[in-house]
């Protein structure tokens, strides 16, 4: 099979909209605990046969191309109307009129945790602040459980985190928990070695990008000072500036698609602000140009991940969200 990469670029969104319903059988239930506490919470996976994974085709029939690799990137804090026309943003402004924008993307709550719980487990799982990880670490079944079901590689690269799987702010404040979901699953922090390796710092993304050995999933976190938390629209739109052009130059982009996208915006539209969502791939894979006027959430980022990969779903928000489907070339 032809390698192929998506990368997908996150900018805040919240969004609780039923999108696309399903009928599928459930394959598997679990009860599982959360760390914080002894309330139960019931997860049930579903066949690949349901709305999340029948909208777009398997990765060897994405348009012309095919999709081996998703990189997902996540920028703080900034509402649509703040980036999409903003001369602060003149990258990401550039880079609408070459791929495709997502321009009724939504978030689906505040503050940033939620949200970025929300992209790898199809829920917030009721939190509702910026807790630390021992505050609100969850044992449930996540994207990664789905991914190892599948054999599908994964690494989470965190910009300026200290050690592999840091569970903890830095101590300059750089690195913070509440932007890398991934610390707050349990079973992945619990297997201190399977953490280590798939949750790293950015640095190792360059090494992975040059030696071509990126993972099929890569989730990117920009620092706080990088990712328009502490910098503002004009500060992420020129890191982003570097560094997306480093993946549009290598050798992987031919088999790539990029989701841009923010965490929250500064409304409550949507549950968490409208934000603007990026998709960039070579134009074999995603349409140039294009403007989707679908109504999307992160939970419908996470359906079309799921989709584009064959996996089973969480049986949560993702199971009933619209895939976004209209960005690529084979839908029409």
């Amino acid at each position: 099979m032809a390698a192929a990469i998506a990368i997908i670029v996150l900018i805040g969104d919240n969004s609780n909209k039923n999108m696309q319903s399903t009928s599928s059988a459930i394959s598997a239930s679990t009860s599982l605990n959360t760390v914080s506490s002894t309330t139960s919470v019931s997860v049930a996976l579903s066949t690949s046969s349901s709305a999340s994974t029948s909208s777009i085709p398997p990765p060897s029939t994405q348009g012309n191309g095919t999709i081996r690799h998703v990189l997902i990137i996540v920028i703080e804090n900034i509402e649509y109307s703040n980036v999409i026309g903003d001369r602060s943003a003149p990258y990401e402004n550039n880079l609408t009129g070459t791929y495709a924008l997502a321009t009724n993307y939504f978030a689906v709550s505040h503050p940033s945790e939620p949200n970025y719980i929300a992209m790898i487990a199809g829920s917030t799982l009721n939190i509702t602040n910026d807790g630390s990880v021992s505050q609100n670490q969850r044992l449930v079944t996540n994207l990664a459980d789905l991914f190892k079901a599948k054999n599908v590689s994964w690494r989470a690269y965190e910009e300026s985190m200290p050690i592999p799987c840091d569970a903890n702010d830095s101590s300059d404040g750089l690195y913070v928990t509440k932007h890398d979901p991934f610390v707050y699953m349990a079973d992945i922090t619990n297997n201190l070695t399977y953490c280590k390796s798939h949750i790293v710092n950015l640095t190792r993304f360059y090494d992975d990008l040059a030696n071509n050995q990126l993972p099929q999933y890569a989730f990117i976190t920009p620092n706080i000072k990088n990712d328009g938390h502490d910098g503002g629209v004009a500060s992420a739109d020129g890191w982003l500036s570097t560094f997306i052009p480093k993946i549009i130059n290598s050798g992987s982009f031919n088999s790539s698609v990029v989701f841009l996208t923010y965490d929250e915006g500064t409304t409550a539209l949507g549950g968490g602000g409208h934000v603007a969502t990026i998709v960039i791939g070579p134009s074999s894979i995603v349409k140039p140009g294009f403007k989707s006027s679908v109504a999307y959430s992160h939970y419908s980022l996470l359906a079309t991940i799921e989709s584009i990969y064959g996996l089973d779903n969480l049986g949560r928000n993702d199971a009933n969200a619209t895939t976004m489907n209209d960005m690529f070339v084979n839908a029409g």
